[in-house]
């Protein structure tokens, strides 16, 4: 497991594609096939977020063979979801 948050609970974009990248990296050395993402940006998004830094991380995890499931957010939306969940190929 890979901790992306700083000591005040928050989890910037940055740390979260290194993360990313570090599981791609190592897809084959520890076996892994998915990634969880429990943590959400706040926006609320009701289609895809193509312009959001979420969407080329988690495509290039797809491509790796990598499946991403991302929570929808914190927020309670009935109509929308939050970053990271918007990226297309999050599930």
């Amino acid at each position: 497991m890979l901790n992306v948050f700083d000591t005040s609970g928050g989890a910037s974009a940055s740390s979260v594609i290194d993360a990313i990248n570090w599981a791609i990296s190592n897809k084959a050395t520890y076996n892994i096939v998915s990634i969880n993402l429990s943590l959400a940006g706040g926006t609320k998004f009701t289609t895809a977020c193509n312009t959001d830094w979420s969407k080329t991380p988690i495509n290039n995890a797809k491509n790796a063979g990598i499946t991403v499931v991302a929570a929808s957010g914190n927020s309670g939306y009935t109509n929308g979801i939050e970053s990271p969940a918007c990226a297309p190929a999050a599930i």
